[in-house]
C-alpha cells in the first residue's frame, strides 16, 4: 500500500509537471504567433502606406509636368491656339446709343479666350459684375463651325428692357464669333438655354452675326 502510494504521489507530480510544461509551451507558441501577425500587419500597413505615398507623389509629379495651355484646354476656355488662328487682338462689340448700332473695339490681349472677351465686355458695361465662362469648345454643328459656351448665372441680368438685353447678347455673339472666325454661338447658362427678363432661346437655338 505505501508503495502504491508513493507511486501514485510520483504519477501525479509528474503529470502536474507535464501539464505545466505544455502550457507553457501552448502560451509561448500563441504568444509567438501574435507577435509575428503583429509584425506582419505593421509591415503590411507600411508598405501600404508607402505606397500611397508613393502614387500621391507620382500624381502630384504629372500635374506639374502639364503644360499650361493643356490645363487650359481641360477647363474648356478656348484658347487662340485651339481656335483664333494665332490672332493677337481680341473683338468685341458694344451697342453706340448715339449711331443705334453695334461698334467694334480691338484689344491686344497675351491670351485670346472667351474669359478674356467676356472681361471686357464686363468693364464695358454689356455683361454685369460676376460673369463667368463655365466653359467653352469650339464644335461642328451639322458641318457649320459652332462656338458652344455655357456662362455661369450672373449672365442673365434681369434689371434691364428688352433693347439692353437684345444687345447684351447681339455684342456677346458677335464677340465671340469675330474673335474665333466661328460662324455661329450656342449659349447655355448653367447648362440650360438661355433665358432672361425678355429673352428666352430655345434648346439648339443659334446666334449669329448682325
Amino acid at each position: 500500500m505505501k508503495i502504491n502510494k508513493k507511486v501514485k504521489m510520483l504519477l501525479a507530480t509528474g503529470l502536474l509537471v507535464f501539464s505545466t510544461f505544455t502550457m507553457s509551451a501552448c502560451t509561448s507558441k500563441t504568444s509567438s504567433e501574435s507577435n509575428n501577425k503583429t509584425q506582419t500587419e505593421q509591415k503590411a500597413e507600411k508598405e501600404k502606406k508607402t505606397d500611397e505615398s508613393e502614387s500621391k507623389e507620382k500624381v502630384k509629379e504629372k500635374e506639374s509636368d502639364t503644360p499650361e495651355s493643356d490645363k487650359e484646354n481641360k477647363n474648356n476656355i478656348i484658347s487662340d491656339k485651339k481656335a483664333g488662328e494665332g490672332k493677337e487682338e481680341i473683338i468685341y462689340y458694344t451697342y453706340d446709343i448715339d449711331k443705334d448700332e453695334m461698334v467694334s473695339h480691338n484689344k491686344k490681349q497675351k491670351d485670346i479666350s472667351v474669359e478674356s472677351i467676356v472681361n471686357e465686355l464686363v468693364d464695358s458695361n454689356v455683361l454685369q459684375e460676376g460673369t463667368k465662362v463655365n466653359k467653352a469648345q469650339v464644335e461642328d454643328k451639322d458641318g457649320i463651325k459652332t462656338l458652344v459656351v455655357d456662362m455661369n448665372q450672373n449672365f442673365v441680368d434681369f434689371n434691364q428692357g428688352s433693347s439692353e438685353e437684345m444687345s447684351q447678347l447681339q455684342g456677346f455673339a458677335n464677340s465671340l464669333i469675330k474673335s474665333f472666325n466661328v460662324d455661329q454661338v450656342l449659349l447655355t447658362v448653367e447648362g440650360k438655354p438661355y433665358s432672361g427678363g425678355h429673352i428666352a432661346l430655345n434648346e439648339g437655338e443659334m446666334l449669329k452675326y448682325k
